[in-house]
């Protein structure tokens, strides 16, 4: 069964508008402490920590870089802190979107 153009975009664009209620900055979600930590966050890091055998690998993997010059240690690219979530989340995991969360 083939969908038309509009009814394709109304159905992305309600999957958007969805999404949106979970986004990372929207008020109530995180406190500022937590926004700071997450924000701090780069995907250079997480692909150090989850990666294979990744010891060094350019800050902003987006851009175009040049080995070994541009390349940093994975060490010298900041953690995450996760102090601020520290005793935080008791009520927020019992919430009433506890397990409501999900895409079509």
């Amino acid at each position: 069964m083939e969908i038309g153009k509009y009814l394709f975009h109304l159905f992305v664009s309600i999957k958007i508008m969805f999404l949106y209620r979970y986004w990372h900055e929207k008020s109530g979600i995180f406190t500022s402490e937590q926004l700071n930590s997450l924000q701090k966050i780069s995907l250079a890091k997480v692909l150090c920590e989850n990666g294979d055998h990744i010891d060094r690998i350019p800050r902003n993997i987006f851009l175009n870089a040049m080995y070994p010059r541009d390349y940093v240690p994975c060490s010298q690219i900041e953690d995450m802190d996760l102090e601020p979530w520290r005793g935080c989340c008791n009520e927020n995991m019992a919430g009433p979107n506890a397990g409501k969360i999900r895409i079509f």
